[in-house]
Protein backbone atom coordinates (compact mmCIF):
# COMPACT_ATOMS: atom_id res chain seq x y z
CA UNK A 1 0.00 0.00 0.00
CA UNK A 2 2.94 2.53 0.68
CA UNK A 3 4.46 1.49 -2.42
CA UNK A 4 1.16 2.66 -4.19
CA UNK A 5 1.07 6.33 -2.99
CA UNK A 6 4.31 7.40 -4.06
CA UNK A 7 2.54 8.94 -6.88
CA UNK A 8 0.81 11.28 -4.78
CA UNK A 9 4.41 12.58 -3.57
CA UNK A 10 5.06 13.78 -7.88
CA UNK A 11 8.41 14.22 -9.63
CA UNK A 12 9.76 15.60 -5.72
CA UNK A 13 10.67 12.26 -4.40
CA UNK A 14 12.59 11.52 -8.06
CA UNK A 15 14.04 15.05 -7.74
CA UNK A 16 15.05 13.99 -3.74
CA UNK A 17 16.82 11.02 -5.08
CA UNK A 18 18.64 13.13 -7.91
CA UNK A 19 19.89 15.91 -5.09
CA UNK A 20 20.90 13.05 -2.72
CA UNK A 21 22.70 11.47 -5.57
CA UNK A 22 24.39 14.66 -6.99
CA UNK A 23 25.47 15.00 -3.50
CA UNK A 24 27.01 11.65 -3.43
CA UNK A 25 29.13 12.55 -6.33
CA UNK A 26 30.07 16.35 -5.20
CA UNK A 27 31.45 13.91 -2.01
CA UNK A 28 33.06 11.64 -4.40
CA UNK A 29 35.10 14.52 -6.43
CA UNK A 30 35.84 16.25 -3.61
CA UNK A 31 37.66 13.27 -2.00
CA UNK A 32 38.99 12.81 -5.34
CA UNK A 33 40.37 16.60 -4.78
CA UNK A 34 41.53 16.25 -1.32
CA UNK A 35 43.54 13.04 -2.13
CA UNK A 36 45.11 14.83 -4.80
CA UNK A 37 46.78 17.51 -3.48
CA UNK A 38 47.70 15.64 -0.24
CA UNK A 39 49.29 12.83 -2.56
CA UNK A 40 51.52 15.82 -4.44
CA UNK A 41 52.14 17.71 -0.99
CA UNK A 42 52.68 14.85 1.17
CA UNK A 43 54.14 11.87 -0.81
CA UNK A 44 55.56 13.82 -4.45
CA UNK A 45 56.30 16.79 -1.66
CA UNK A 46 55.38 19.13 -4.90
CA UNK A 47 55.00 23.05 -3.88
CA UNK A 48 51.21 23.94 -2.49
CA UNK A 49 51.28 26.11 -5.45
CA UNK A 50 51.02 23.07 -8.09
CA UNK A 51 47.72 22.93 -6.30
CA UNK A 52 46.06 26.22 -6.34
CA UNK A 53 43.42 25.16 -9.02
CA UNK A 54 42.07 21.47 -7.09
CA UNK A 55 42.29 24.40 -3.98
CA UNK A 56 39.72 26.63 -5.40
CA UNK A 57 37.63 23.68 -6.68
CA UNK A 58 37.45 22.50 -3.52
CA UNK A 59 36.61 25.52 -1.50
CA UNK A 60 33.51 25.86 -4.58
CA UNK A 61 32.74 22.69 -3.72
CA UNK A 62 31.18 23.08 -0.02
CA UNK A 63 28.80 25.34 -1.30
CA UNK A 64 27.64 23.69 -3.52
CA UNK A 65 27.20 20.44 -1.50
CA UNK A 66 25.34 22.83 0.75
CA UNK A 67 22.95 24.21 -1.78
CA UNK A 68 22.44 20.41 -2.98
CA UNK A 69 21.85 19.50 0.66
CA UNK A 70 19.42 22.53 1.09
CA UNK A 71 18.02 21.55 -2.33
CA UNK A 72 17.13 17.72 -0.93
CA UNK A 73 15.55 19.15 2.03
CA UNK A 74 12.90 21.30 0.14
CA UNK A 75 11.99 18.54 -2.36
CA UNK A 76 11.82 15.80 0.21
CA UNK A 77 9.57 18.29 2.27
CA UNK A 78 7.34 19.06 -0.71
CA UNK A 79 7.13 15.20 -1.27
CA UNK A 80 5.90 14.44 2.05
CA UNK A 81 3.51 17.58 2.17
CA UNK A 82 1.87 16.20 -1.14
CA UNK A 83 1.08 12.78 0.34
CA UNK A 84 0.05 13.89 3.58
CA UNK A 85 -2.33 16.33 1.77
CA UNK A 86 -3.40 12.99 -0.64
CA UNK A 87 -3.48 10.78 2.35
CA UNK A 88 -5.71 13.23 4.96
CA UNK A 89 -8.35 14.13 2.23
CA UNK A 90 -8.94 10.15 1.59
CA UNK A 91 -9.21 9.59 4.84
CA UNK A 92 -11.65 12.03 5.41
CA UNK A 93 -13.58 11.25 2.30
CA UNK A 94 -14.07 8.12 3.96
CA UNK A 95 -14.74 8.98 7.24
CA UNK A 96 -17.45 11.30 5.38
CA UNK A 97 -19.14 8.34 3.20
CA UNK A 98 -18.83 6.33 6.38
CA UNK A 99 -21.48 8.82 8.01
CA UNK A 100 -21.67 9.70 11.48
CA UNK A 101 -22.89 6.51 12.85
CA UNK A 102 -19.66 4.99 12.12
CA UNK A 103 -17.89 7.77 13.46
CA UNK A 104 -19.61 7.79 16.64
CA UNK A 105 -18.15 3.71 17.11
CA UNK A 106 -15.38 5.45 18.53
CA UNK A 107 -13.99 8.32 20.31
CA UNK A 108 -13.39 11.47 18.46
CA UNK A 109 -9.27 11.60 20.11
CA UNK A 110 -8.78 7.97 18.03
CA UNK A 111 -9.73 9.67 15.04
CA UNK A 112 -7.94 12.64 15.19
CA UNK A 113 -4.77 10.88 16.06
CA UNK A 114 -5.47 8.90 12.64
CA UNK A 115 -6.63 11.90 11.08
CA UNK A 116 -3.25 14.26 12.42
CA UNK A 117 -0.43 11.98 13.82
CA UNK A 118 -0.37 8.69 11.92
CA UNK A 119 -0.76 10.65 8.66
CA UNK A 120 2.44 13.00 9.71
CA UNK A 121 3.93 9.36 10.45
CA UNK A 122 3.95 8.77 6.61
CA UNK A 123 6.25 11.82 5.99
CA UNK A 124 9.62 10.65 7.47
CA UNK A 125 9.03 7.45 5.44
CA UNK A 126 8.82 8.95 1.95
CA UNK A 127 10.51 12.04 2.51
CA UNK A 128 14.07 10.47 3.95
CA UNK A 129 13.67 6.40 4.64
CA UNK A 130 12.25 5.93 0.75
CA UNK A 131 15.12 8.11 -1.13
CA UNK A 132 17.53 7.23 1.48
CA UNK A 133 17.05 3.42 0.57
CA UNK A 134 17.76 4.62 -3.41
CA UNK A 135 20.64 6.38 -2.49
CA UNK A 136 22.10 3.44 -0.53
CA UNK A 137 22.08 1.13 -3.39
CA UNK A 138 23.81 3.68 -5.56
CA UNK A 139 26.39 5.66 -3.77
CA UNK A 140 28.59 2.80 -2.94
CA UNK A 141 27.95 1.38 -6.09
CA UNK A 142 28.81 4.59 -8.14
CA UNK A 143 32.27 4.69 -5.28
CA UNK A 144 33.06 1.21 -6.30
CA UNK A 145 32.48 2.32 -10.53
CA UNK A 146 35.20 5.73 -9.79
CA UNK A 147 37.63 3.44 -7.16
CA UNK A 148 38.01 0.17 -9.20
CA UNK A 149 39.89 1.26 -12.11
CA UNK A 150 42.19 3.03 -9.88
CA UNK A 151 43.22 0.40 -6.83
CA UNK A 152 41.23 -2.87 -7.87
CA UNK A 153 42.17 -4.20 -4.39
CA UNK A 154 40.18 -1.30 -2.81
CA UNK A 155 37.31 -1.72 -5.36
CA UNK A 156 37.27 -5.35 -4.37
CA UNK A 157 36.98 -4.44 -0.53
CA UNK A 158 34.52 -2.15 -1.43
CA UNK A 159 32.71 -4.62 -3.27
CA UNK A 160 32.36 -7.08 -0.29
CA UNK A 161 31.20 -4.71 2.43
CA UNK A 162 28.67 -2.65 -0.32
CA UNK A 163 24.66 -3.26 0.79
CA UNK A 164 22.67 -5.04 -1.66
CA UNK A 165 20.68 -3.09 -3.96
CA UNK A 166 17.00 -2.90 -2.28
CA UNK A 167 14.63 -5.31 -4.90
CA UNK A 168 12.02 -3.01 -5.65
CA UNK A 169 15.08 -0.49 -7.44
CA UNK A 170 15.51 -3.94 -9.62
Amino acid sequence: WLRLQKKACGFYLNLTVLFGLLTGFSLIVQAYLLSTILHGIIILELDKSHYTNEFILLLALIPVRALLAFARERASFESGKRLRLQIRSAVLDKLTELGPAFIKGKPVGSWASIVLEQVEDLHDFYARYLPQIILAGFIPLTILIVVFPLNWAAGLILLTTAPPIPMFMI
